[in-house]
């Protein structure tokens, strides 16, 4: 009995130790961990309320307080609990919670990024804050807080199963409890038949109906002994078996319930000194108190759950009823280009909404039975976008219900996280009225062309008219200074006219190419002031177009420089003359530099002062360009004229 009390006291003390594990180690943490995963979710959902719902000042306050609050209370009990409890968690498992604790900061510093960019009102009206914070919840906020619930969930698991395991090892004691019981039952049987067996010539009778009960006892069929009247050894023996029968069935019993469950169980102890009875009812106090820890925390859990469902529902909901608002086809398809979601935009009909879901384009028109190549266009776009990773846009001309034309204008946009195809969303807006508006300004584009052509040719036409009638008017004069007039009135139309020729023959009517223009005005310059002597022009001419309204004002202070060069620098006959235009683009504007290789101009000559008409208008085209004059002599006279359009 006293080596059977020991064993008892053993495995009876070892599963105190098993359970006190559990309720002030395992348990503690696991509750605490499962506020961590509620932490984290409401973390997820205060960030996204922050940068979708502007409004939503309590999810802000409750998100500050969360992470400069809850967090940090919550994470200093996990660390002093996983202190306490350092011999039973291995240091793998404190790398787990660390590295949880690392997840942890980053998601809060990704929100307090979040939370940064997004304080006032004009913050959410700057489009590119409001993008970078949704592009923040949609590639960090949301993935990260995913991963981390899994982390925190698989650690709650293992302790779980660690928690399991030692409810395995009580429920094995308990079994070795049994086991030793029925082995000293099975000894004592075997004492009482030695006993039986050196009595047997006396009392053959009482030990033999004793010894099929004792046989009985030690096969496991417990039940009342009867007892012999006789105040004999054998009454008394019978008394004794009756009584280990009845304790063996009241203990047997006792220890059934335990194992079935039933741990609301009244037992009564055999006498005060009964071990394996208080052994019994710790165990049973133990797994009572686990027992209700155990439901209170699921309790707890499947509310949480609940609640979150909930939420998750609305929010689902939530967003649903946006995208079906959204004035947009809005489309979204996985890698394999079938169909995830499909609004009501895209497709009013909810039956074929749902025929579309989990299949691609190809199987729709085989569905339909249309054609392919609405199918086969659409796979090139997706493929091009998918494999480059960026928005793919395109239009598209189809027939609405009523055989109708309208243009639809799509984009492909595939959403990648960390390298990572996710999916692939497709929107789609009704574009008719804008293409029809399109081809109506084109047509009116090119009709309004060519009656401007037609006023540049026109003008041409007439300018040309009007210089054939100054040179008439030359031809007739003999006074020379008066044909020099009409000359450099001559020189002066021509440069319009010349700007108007290179506007009909041009395909823009609002820039003239200042390259080609300068030249041929020079050029021709040169012809009507040539007068056989010969003169080298060089240009150096940047390709550069301007306004029309620009180019006058240019071609007119070129003609009045270079004429006047042609009038007074090479009159000399003893040397060729040389003439440079230079015209180029600088970073602050445009500079034109004309040079000759003449006498120059007097010293302490003002010609802004000048009575001349060539260098007023020089002055006055310079003053309407809003450009600077500077003039100087250096092998010859130089015109250089700074200017910005």
């Amino acid at each position: 009995m006293i080596f059977n009390a020991i064993f008892n006291i053993y495995f009876i003390q070892k599963e105190k130790s098993n359970l006190e594990i559990i309720n002030d180690q395992i348990n503690p943490v696991n509750v605490n961990l499962n506020q961590l995963q509620f932490l984290i979710v409401r973390s997820k959902m205060y960030a996204t309320n922050w940068v979708y719902l502007q409004a939503e000042e309590e999810s802000k306050r409750n998100l500050n307080k969360l992470i400069s609050e809850d967090y940090p209370n919550l994470k200093n009990a996990l660390i002093a609990q996983f202190n306490f409890s350092k011999v039973f968690f291995q240091k793998a498992t404190q790398d787990s919670i660390n590295h949880i604790f690392n997840s942890c900061e980053v998601l809060f510093h990704y929100q307090r990024l979040i939370m940064g960019k997004l304080q006032d009102f004009s913050d959410y009206n700057n489009p590119t804050k409001k993008f970078e914070s949704e592009e923040l919840i949609e590639s960090e906020v949301l993935p990260r807080a995913k991963i981390l619930q899994d982390l925190v969930n698989r650690f709650v698991i293992f302790n779980r199963s660690v928690s399991v395991n030692y409810i395995k090892e009580i429920k094995n004691d308990s079994d070795k409890i049994m086991q030793i019981l029925f082995l000293m039952s099975f000894l004592m049987i075997i004492f009482v038949l030695a006993s039986v067996y050196f009595i047997y010539s006396n009392i053959n009778r009482p030990v033999q109906y004793m010894r099929a009960i004792v046989e009985d006892i030690s096969k496991g069929e417990l039940k009342p002994v009867p007892l012999f009247a006789e105040n004999t050894v054998i009454g008394d023996m019978s008394v004794a078996l009756n009584q280990l029968s009845n304790s063996f069935l009241q203990t047997a019993d006792f220890a059934n319930q335990i194992e079935n469950g039933n741990l609301d169980v009244q037992y009564e102890k055999l006498s005060d000194r009964d071990q394996l009875g208080v052994a019994l009812i710790s165990m049973q106090k133990s797994l009572r108190n686990y027992s209700r820890n155990l439901e209170l925390q699921i309790s707890e859990r499947t509310a949480e759950v609940v609640e979150k469902g909930k939420k998750i529902e609305e929010l689902k909901s939530f967003y649903e009823s946006i995208l079906a608002n959204i004035p947009l086809d809005i489309l979204i398809l996985n890698e394999k280009r079938k169909y995830l979601f499909v609004n009501t935009v895209a497709v009013k009909d909810p039956e074929i909404r749902n025929e579309m879901m989990g299949k691609d384009d190809f199987e729709l028109s085989d569905l339909f039975q249309n054609k392919n190549g609405f199918a086969i266009n659409r796979a090139n776009y997706f493929n091009e976008a998918f494999s480059s990773g960026h928005a793919i846009e395109y239009e598209q001309m189809v027939l609405d219900e009523n055989g109708k034309e309208t243009w639809k204008l799509h984009r492909f946009y595939p959403v990648i996280t960390n390298g990572n195809f996710n999916y692939m969303i497709e929107y789609g807006m009704d574009i008719t009225v804008k293409k029809l508006q399109e081809i109506k300004i084109n047509d009116s584009l090119e009709e309004k062309g060519a009656l401007l052509g037609e006023i540049h040719h026109r003008v041409k036409n007439n300018l040309t008219l009007v210089l054939g009638l100054i040179e008439m008017q030359i031809e007739r004069q003999q006074d020379m200074a008066i044909k020099t007039q009409y000359s450099e009135i001559k020189n002066r139309i021509y440069a319009m006219s010349l700007i108007h020729d290179k506007m009909y023959k041009s395909s823009s009517f609002a820039n003239i190419d200042m390259q080609d223009y300068l030249k041929d005005l020079v050029n021709s310059i040169s012809k009507f002031n040539l007068k056989n002597k010969p003169v080298k022009i060089s240009f150096d001419i940047d390709e550069i177009s301007v306004k029309n309204k620009d180019a006058v004002p240019i071609a007119l202070l070129v003609n009045e420089i270079v004429t006047n060069a042609f009038k007074y620098a090479f009159s000399s006959d003893d040397k060729i003359g040389k003439l440079q235009v230079r015209f180029n683009k600088e970073q602050e504007g445009y500079r034109l530099l004309i040079k000759d290789n003449g006498p120059g101009i007097p010293e302490g000559f003002d010609v802004s002062k000048s009575s001349s008409l060539g260098f007023k208008l020089i002055n006055i085209f310079t003053r309407q360009l809003k450009g600077k004059l500077n003039y100087f002599n250096q092998d010859g006279l130089n015109f250089d004229v700074f200017f910005k359009l």
